[in-house]
């Protein structure tokens, strides 16, 4: 499957799909988990959030499709950019979110991140996911290499987050190394950087 399924730049058009997909892929994650504490419709939930920052984020957002399936995808913004959050990002969360204590978790887990977060240029994986109904199947990898071909050629470093811990050796691969661990709301989250390509 690997050599039929292409990455390529996301367009205006692909963000309702790659959201909906994504919004399923997070819906289990440990950390959405414990944010929406049972609240129906979770992956619409972040399907919303996702189309929002799809739409208005800086970054470089990509599609990962077979036979024009859309079978994942990946977020990626440069520092300051990584952190910033837009009234038009904010207002479709807000409505989202479900609620006061979702919301109030929901804002602990990004300030904890924020916190985190290098204050230096680099690159931030913010999020990155694959279709339920196809993990496993090296579309996640496939998707890694495009974003770490990126992080090479500009010559900064990157950061990242997981609350899943099978993904701590997953991005280890890709040359990425735990720098710090925290519990979130509950649920440990591993902090992950990936040094700058050297020009030597």
């Amino acid at each position: 499957m690997e050599d039929k399924v292409k990455i390529r730049e996301m367009e205006r058009s692909d963000i309702p799909r790659v959201a909906e997909v994504l919004g399923k892929a997070y819906a289990t994650n440990p950390i959405i988990l414990a944010t929406y504490r049972g609240k129906r419709k979770v992956a619409r939930r972040i399907q919303t959030n996702f189309e929002s920052m799809f739409k208005y984020a800086s970054g470089k957002s990509f599609v990962a499709e077979l036979d024009s399936r859309v079978l994942g995808g990946f977020f990626m913004a440069k520092w300051p950019a990584c952190q910033a959050m837009s009234l038009k990002m904010m207002l479709p969360a807000l409505r989202a979110v479900g609620g006061l204590g979702p919301l109030v978790r929901g804002m602990q887990w990004q300030r904890a991140c924020k916190k985190r977060d290098p204050q230096k240029p680099h690159w931030h994986l913010k999020m990155i996911g694959v279709d339920p109904d196809f993990q496993g199947k090296g579309i996640g990898g496939q998707m890694m290499d495009v974003y770490c071909g990126i992080i090479d050629e500009s010559r900064l470093e990157a950061h990242h987050e997981t609350d899943r811990p099978e993904n701590v050796p997953f991005y280890e691969r890709y040359g990425f190394k735990v720098v710090g661990e925290e519990m979130i709301i509950g649920v440990k989250n591993w902090y992950m950087l990936r040094p700058a390509k050297s020009d030597k």
